[in-house]
């Protein structure tokens, strides 16, 4: 690195440990320190980027006040003058200086003015050259070798263990997916991006409507409450599986299980994602700061990058993977549904007990493969075709050129069903719609001119969403998927309900 004016042409710098620094309240530091968390450049209300990270090292994991690390505040002209660094990594500091802020200390620097860095990979045995550097011009110290190894030993035990995940899981405002309420602001969230839509319909700005990642965390989002959604457009803001035009990402290896975060992003470019490039996601978990939570239209969970919203890369909490090779070993496709089926407002004929529990998300993924297939399911019912259900019948003349087989009324429904991992748009049809509704005592006809069967009809309909009742009414169904066009089996993909009966 390029000393600053005035220090002679020397690379034997004080390298000191980080709470020495801050206890110190040292004017021009130099350090190498662990970096645990560091947020993407933003733009100041001047004319500089600005980056915040979090710092470790071995002399401060047991300090109780600042075991958390030490937060440094890097300014510089240009965004690329910052460096991005992810979880683990080393960042080599000249001439930082030393503040307090809110009653902690805090390091800050201008890069180029006179501060400076080098970042190197965190893991052992990756050599002793920077991966980026604030000058073109690095000269290392005599002791490089030995600091940068101490360093790293400091990584391995500090961010790529359990340690890392235990401590920051007690941070004031971080949420789980599974901890989140309707109405929250100025969370934290934490979690691997497994799809994303980059919208194109202003150039590169995205729009204030569009969710375009999704964020995971091996758990389940809560029902917020009973909101029925009729719209046909319900798959809208569902999360692409598979990546496709014109601008879709998602995970080769998609979880199963574990609600997917719709986050909006708003009035961002692609440029300022937590994605390595436009057409990849980030290997590394990411953490959300100071984003808001609030139900949509159709009363699911949204997360709000905003304004004041930051993201930095962190570690993928070995917890996490354990948790969800657990769940699928156990087949837990929602932590939310009741464990007794008792307590399910249906019931299937024949039972199909010897069949496996499958996620939604389980069951569109299977869509791709373009096999028909059969699942049973737990969901709740939140929405349903048509909107008035005096049109849940419709009359079905005689088929031209049949005999003997009079016209009648039959069940023309769709019900849109939800879990914690998508929702899915089901059809009752035939023999298994008057299957699905005899559980309740109810028979298509003319509704209009059967007012009782109307009335009860509309309380089957209420029972089952769930209006007016806490917690949500959950179901078990069989569904079976089928192909309109084969070739085309994401498009034309369709599911009805059979072997099911409501029981209210």
């Amino acid at each position: 690195m390029n000393p600053a004016a005035g220090e002679p042409s020397t690379n034997n710098y004080d390298y000191r440990p980080l709470h020495s620094i801050i206890r110190g309240n040292t004017s021009k530091a130099y350090a190498y320190a662990v970096c645990t968390e560091c947020s993407a450049p933003v733009r100041t209300k001047g004319t500089d980027w600005k980056s915040t990270l979090t710092l470790v090292d071995s002399s401060i994991m047991e300090q109780v006040d600042v075991s958390q690390g030490v937060t440094l505040i890097l300014f510089a002209l240009n965004k690329s003058d910052l460096p991005l660094a992810k979880p683990g990594d080393i960042l080599r500091l000249h001439r930082v200086t030393c503040q307090v802020f809110n009653g902690q200390p805090q390091l800050k620097g201008k890069v180029g003015g006179p501060s400076q860095w080098c970042l190197y990979d965190g893991a052992c045995g990756t050599g002793t050259d920077p991966i980026s550097a604030s000058s073109t011009h690095v000269s290392d110290p005599v002791n490089h070798e030995q600091l940068l190894q101490r360093a790293r030993d400091c990584s391995r035990n500090y961010v790529q263990t359990s340690t890392y995940s235990a401590r920051h899981q007690h941070q004031r405002y971080l949420r789980q997916i599974c901890q989140l309420g309707p109405e929250e602001c100025n969370i934290d969230l934490f979690g691997r991006i497994a799809a994303a839509y980059l919208s194109e319909s202003r150039g590169d700005r995205l729009t204030h409507e569009t969710p375009i990642l999704w964020i995971w965390d091996g758990t389940d989002c809560p029902p917020v409450s009973a909101t029925a959604s009729t719209s046909a457009d319900h798959e809208a803001r569902d999360p692409p599986l598979e990546p496709g035009p014109p601008a879709a990402l998602a995970l080769a290896d998609m979880p199963r299980v574990g609600s997917l975060l719709p986050v909006l992003m708003h009035r961002r470019g692609t440029g300022e994602l937590p994605l390595p490039a436009r057409d990849c996601l980030p290997s590394e978990w990411v953490k959300l700061r100071n984003v808001r939570i609030a139900p949509d239209d159709g009363g699911r969970l949204t997360a709000h990058f905003h304004s004041h919203s930051r993201w930095s890369y962190a570690p993928e909490p070995e917890q996490a993977v354990q948790d969800y090779r657990r769940r699928l070993e156990r087949n837990e496709v929602d932590s939310w549904a009741p464990r007794d089926l008792a307590e399910l407002a249906s019931r299937l004929v024949p039972p199909h007990g010897g069949r496996p529990w499958s996620s939604l998300r389980s069951v569109r993924m299977d869509a791709g493969s373009g096999r028909p297939g059969k699942y049973r399911c737990l969901a709740r019912v939140v929405g349903h075709w048509p909107a008035d259900v005096v049109q849940f019948c419709s009359w079905k003349p005689q088929t031209e050129g049949t005999s003997g087989t009079a016209g009648g009324w039959v069940w023309t429904v769709k019900l849109l069903l939800e879990d914690a991992t998508a929702r899915l748009g089901v059809l009752l049809w035939g023999a298994d719609a008057a299957k699905f509704f005899a559980g309740a005592g109810l028979h298509a006809c003319d509704l209009q001119a059967n007012p009782e069967v109307l009335c009860r009809l509309r309380e089957a309909m209420r029972c089952l969403e769930g209006r007016d009742r806490w917690p949500p009414v959950w179901i078990q169904c069989c569904l079976r998927s089928f192909f309109r066009e084969r070739a085309r089996p994401r498009e034309t993909v369709a599911y009805r309900v059979f072997d099911t009966a409501i029981s209210l």
